[in-house]
């Protein structure tokens, strides 16, 4: 079974970097496979062949985090059939194959990626519920009025609903970025509608000549151990 594979790979891979990876999860989504894991700050990984540059600088965190990520992208890309390697591009995005499609998300203890064969618009964000310092710069940064008035039914707690937006909107970002080539604000997409477990949201300006504004996105969310996640696979014009 594919995600027996791909689970084996992830561990497989984690050994030989040396890092700590454990609750690895991994499920098909839509053709492509889903992995997330827990893993450890405090464990630096071992050098290897494709580390960006500078790497042995960074702090043992940072260094952790995006080990953790490109373990779990590289062992889905493998069980895929893909060529598994990862640059990082100048965007400090991770430059897919030719033939894949994907995103990478972290938080302080949590890691997920999110790989499809072919063209396809891809994002995923992992966000731990912002509280403090950090909720009200997203509330004021990331979401409108609106956004907040939509997203409150989600949750007794406006917290959890209003990092759900955040989560969304840089979800939406993830996957557009490859074909917009450019940064683009909070603003240029709004929260149309949440139901059940599916987020919509609009662009609000256009992006690019097939981005228009008033494009719709569907999106899927879940609530797990404190941290929401957020993912969409689009079709993609070529």
């Amino acid at each position: 079974m594919i995600t027996h594979t791909a689970h084996e790979a992830v561990l497989d891979l984690s050994r030989q970097i040396g890092i700590s990876l454990s609750h690895v999860r991994v499920e098909e989504r839509l053709g492509g496979l889903a992995l997330r894991a827990s893993y450890s700050r405090l464990v630096p990984p071992k050098p290897w062949p494709e580390a960006p540059e500078g790497f042995s600088g960074w702090d043992l965190g940072r260094q952790a985090e995006f080990a953790a990520g490109r373990v779990l992208a590289s062992a889905a890309l493998a069980v895929l059939g893909l060529p598994a390697r990862l640059p990082r591009a100048a965007s400090r995005a991770p430059e897919w194959p030719l033939g894949a499609s994907g995103a990478i998300s972290h938080t302080h203890s949590e890691v997920g990626a999110l790989v499809v064969p072919g063209l396809w618009r891809v994002g995923l964000d992992i966000q731990d519920i912002a509280q403090g310092e950090s909720l009200s710069a997203l509330r004021s940064e990331a979401l409108s009025i609106a956004d907040r008035q939509v997203l409150a039914p989600v949750s007794t707690e406006a917290a959890v609903a209003d990092t759900l937006g955040f989560c969304a909107k840089e979800t939406l970002f993830k996957a557009l970025h490859p074909e917009v080539q450019r940064v683009f604000g909070f603003d240029a997409a709004r929260v149309v509608e949440v139901e059940g477990d599916g987020l919509t949201l609009e662009l609000t300006r256009s992006l690019t000549d097939e981005l228009d504004a008033g494009t719709r996105f569907d999106l899927t969310w879940s609530l797990d151990a404190g941290a929401v996640e957020t993912w969409m696979i689009d079709s993609r014009v070529v």
